[in-house]
């Protein structure tokens, strides 16, 4: 810092020093010891905030990729209808891609997005919206990020809209069922024969 009073330097302040100075004795005087005392305080945190910042800075930059974290809410209309908002936020580099996917596969146009805007911190928030009417509520529907953080496409769930059962979880449980419906009717026709007895089996 250099103070000037018509072009004239009356002080400094270094982080060599880390003490405000005046350059002349009048100068001093005119400003007194407490007020040179007050701003050398004000510089000491100017100072370590400043380096702070620093330091925050050089942890981004000194880092390829900062993945997103992603949230997605849901909220009922006057109209009745649902308006899904997907937000990504803290990610770095900026570019990213948002889009919506319904039942995993379609991939569907979003109805509002915010861009994608700049953090204090120098990473980056997107927000995306897609509508949704009641008639379409029986389909699952969730935001699909793709960010170079990301080994993969990231898909998050619209709240209580669970994914897909995979192929071979669906049709283990298929499996499950039709064997647990085969063996109660095995166990039904051996109890009626068990209950009509040896004398209903000989009369037929």
């Amino acid at each position: 810092m250099v103070a000037r009073l018509d072009d004239v330097q009356i002080a400094n302040y270094s982080s060599d020093t880390r003490e405000v100075r005046a350059t002349h004795e009048w100068a001093e005087q005119a400003l007194g010891a407490e007020y040179l005392q007050e701003k050398t305080q004000e510089f000491w945190t100017y100072e370590e905030d400043s380096k702070g910042g620093i330091r925050r800075w050089m942890q981004l930059h000194n880092q390829t990729d900062v993945p997103p974290e992603v949230s997605v809410s849901c909220r009922d209309t006057p109209d009745s209808s649902i308006i899904l908002s997907c937000r990504a936020r803290g990610f770095h580099p900026r570019p990213i891609h948002v889009s919506w996917v319904r039942d995993g596969e379609d991939i569907l146009a979003e109805m509002d997005s915010s861009g994608i805007l700049p953090n204090a911190d120098g990473t980056y928030y997107t927000q995306s919206s897609l509508e949704i009417s009641l008639q379409q509520d029986g389909h699952r529907y969730a935001c699909r990020v793709e960010h170079s953080s990301l080994g993969e496409p990231t898909l998050v769930w619209a709240p209580g809209k669970k994914g897909p059962l995979p192929p071979g979880v669906l049709a283990a449980i298929v499996l499950a069922v039709l064997v647990l419906a085969g063996a109660v009717g095995a166990g039904v026709v051996l109890w009626r024969g068990k209950s009509a007895g040896p004398y209903a089996l000989a009369a037929t």
